[in-house]
């Protein structure tokens, strides 16, 4: 079945419920949603044919605040970690895992950050450029 070439979709949670195209690659959030369980639904519809895909999660200060009536307390939390592998943040109260293959570029911004990191202690950019 030939699938029309569709280069971007805007919807909100609601609009996304039983919509399965099977090549989306990325998905963006302008804000968080309410809880992880929703935020790994949403973003559990990119890579459903096995190809890459990444999430992209926008927020600021304001949109995590704990004082906005129906945000809780795991995804306030989980924009807030600084200490631990997003995926694995987002994985393990749901009983998944992350996958043993992933490479650090390819998991996660706090990752790839941990990757970089090592790279400036060991002296691999030169910092006369």
């Amino acid at each position: 079945m030939e699938y029309p070439r569709i280069r971007l979709i805007l919807t909100s949670s609601v609009a996304g419920m039983g919509f399965d195209p099977p090549s989306v690659m990325r998905i963006i959030h302008a804000r968080p949603p309410r809880n992880l369980s929703q935020y790994l639904q949403e973003i559990g519809r990119a890579g459903r044919r096995g190809q890459n895909s990444s999430a992209i999660l926008h927020y600021n200060k304001r949109d995590i605040a704990k004082n906005i009536p129906g945000i809780q307390e795991d995804i306030v939390q989980y924009c807030n970690n600084e200490e631990t592998c997003l995926r694995e943040l987002l994985l393990k109260p749901f009983g998944f895992s992350k996958s043993p293959g992933i490479a650090n570029e390819n998991c996660c911004s706090f990752c790839l950050n941990e990757d970089i990191s090592k790279l400036y202690k060991a002296g691999a950019f030169d910092n006369n450029v």
